[in-house]
């Protein structure tokens, strides 16, 4: 854990916590709302741990960063006083 910085932080209107290399470079960061510690290199999982380890507050889920599924996007739109569901994209 030599060196490992723990840094609070505000994004997008959710609490993390960033833990971040001497450096200053980013390995991980800990989403409190979604309980999930996200590992951008599984290599330094035990040390990512110890280092939050007085932030965290019960079970979390640990792994790389979850990826955005590619799919669909719903709107709803008033037309004529009615409303209807159009997709967005992907030709619909």
């Amino acid at each position: 854990m030599d060196g490992l910085r723990v840094i609070p932080t505000w994004r997008n209107g959710r609490e993390r916590l960033y833990v971040c290399l001497p450096d200053g470079r980013n390995i991980a960061w800990y989403d409190r709302e979604a309980a999930r510690v996200n590992l951008l290199g599984a290599d330094r999982e035990e040390d990512v741990l110890e280092a939050l380890g007085p932030f965290l507050t019960g079970p979390v889920a640990v792994g790389p960063p979850p990826v955005p599924l590619a799919g669909p996007v719903r709107r709803e739109v008033v037309v004529g006083g009615q409303t209807e569901a159009r997709q967005l994209g992907g030709g619909g």
